[in-house]
């Protein structure tokens, strides 16, 4: 059983959900999008962790911050 860690997890689509997920130690940037956001194409985010911008293989840590703002603003 792989050990866990805590991230907490900022999705600006919508109503600015924020929350702290609790996933797989090891778990990658693009594994942790799919998990949250199921089959929805990434390049339509912004994706960063920390507040810097991530890599789809970049490996999360606990306590990261993982924020996802969408590239298109409805209305805008």
């Amino acid at each position: 059983m792989a050990d866990k860690i805590s991230v907490q997890f900022v999705d600006n689509d919508g109503d600015g959900d924020v929350r702290t997920v609790e996933v797989d130690s090891g778990i990658t940037a693009a594994q942790f999008f799919t998990q949250m956001k199921g089959s929805v194409d990434p390049s339509d985010y912004t994706i960063r962790i920390n507040r810097l911008g991530a890599t789809p293989n970049q490996e999360l840590h606990a306590g990261d911050r993982f924020t996802l703002t969408p590239a298109k603003v409805e209305g805008a």
